[in-house]
């Protein structure tokens, strides 16, 4: 009967022990890649000559290839709507593709703060721009411009290979076609999953 008991303890013992080295083991790793997905809105200055802002809503994906523990390289594409501009009945469509530097800290395992500078392009599609600067159909030419974004983060780390983005938050700048100054600074909030891979 001891016998019996000795090793159903230590049965027990083996099973617990690794478990709980691996809930015990640290989350904030050096992973290869990272990949993120997100609900981003966005509080945009108008196109429209004379006005001021309004919202938009969508979502945002990107990737970044970690060069070291704090220094990885990142690219970022999303989709932003709104299906009536400032009341005017035009709708705009941005898809911005940005890629940069992205800086993190990696000393806590329960969240990584992160800065990043992205640098690249945009495209403005949508009735505004179909009909609202004027009568035809804009060239594609006039619907891509720059786009940039600087910012950063939060994320709140669940497991070695998952964490929640708590936050992103950026300036995002555009220099798409609006009658006036063409350009417009823009805020963006995101929010979302990431998935890490590999470890370095």
């Amino acid at each position: 009967m001891q016998r019996i008991r000795l090793g159903l303890s230590l049965g027990m013992l083996l099973a617990v022990v690794p478990a709980a080295a691996q809930s015990s083991a640290p989350t904030n790793v050096t992973p290869q890649v990272e990949v993120a997905l997100g609900y981003t809105y966005m509080r945009a200055r108008s196109v429209v000559p004379g006005g001021c802002c309004f919202n938009m809503n969508g979502g945002s994906a990107s990737v970044a290839v970690g060069i070291n523990r704090w220094l990885s390289f990142a690219g970022e594409f999303g989709g932003y709507y709104t299906g009536n501009v400032q009341g005017s009945g035009n709708s705009l469509l941005v898809l911005p593709f940005i890629f940069g530097p992205r800086f993190t800290y990696r000393r806590n395992d329960r969240v990584t703060p992160f800065a990043q500078g992205l640098f690249g392009g945009g495209h403005a599609g949508g009735t505004l721009y179909t009909q609202a600067f004027q009568p035809g159909p804009a060239p594609p030419s006039a619907r891509t411009a720059f786009a940039m974004a600087v910012g950063g983060g939060l994320d709140v780390n669940v497991t070695q290979r998952w964490a929640i983005r708590a936050f992103q938050a950026d300036w995002f700048f555009t220099e798409f076609p609006n009658g006036a100054s063409d350009h417009e600074h823009n805020f963006r909030l995101t929010t979302g999953v990431v998935m890490r891979f590999g470890s370095r």
